[in-house]
């Protein structure tokens, strides 16, 4: 299987995961959608990584050095969540759950390029 399509399967498990946590944390628990958002992204990020460095990549580099960059790479996506989430529904009141499913493909487009070519990059043979 190409390693888009290992990384779309990946994505889509991490996806559900983070919009189930993201969807209970507000609607059920009524917590703020900044908390929730930054609680259910983390929580996608580390299954991501797990997922990614395993399964979609096979890495066998230097494991924390990757879990940084990862992190790293990571934190662009969240950003971009946290930003679309402040200003469309703390300051315009859309909808938290719209906004947050918003943002996936943005979040996909960015952190692919990134983790494919950065962060899990076969150094002996370089992309």
């Amino acid at each position: 299987m190409k390693t888009m399509n290992k990384y779309i399967i990946v994505g889509s498990i991490c996806t559900v995961l983070d919009l189930l946590i993201f969807l209970f944390a507000v609607y059920i628990l009524e917590m703020n959608v900044v908390i929730s958002n930054l609680i259910s992204s983390h929580a996608g990020i580390a299954l991501s990584f797990i997922l990614n460095r395993n399964y979609t990549f096979k890495s066998n580099r230097k494991i924390i050095n990757q879990l940084i960059i990862f992190y790293l790479v990571a934190l662009t996506g969240f950003l971009f969540s946290h930003v679309c989430i402040v200003v469309f529904v703390e300051l315009y009141q859309y909808p938290a759950g719209i906004i947050k499913v918003l943002t996936y493909p943005g979040i996909f487009a960015i952190q692919y390029s990134l983790n494919k070519y950065i962060t899990f990059r076969d150094i002996k043979n370089p992309a």
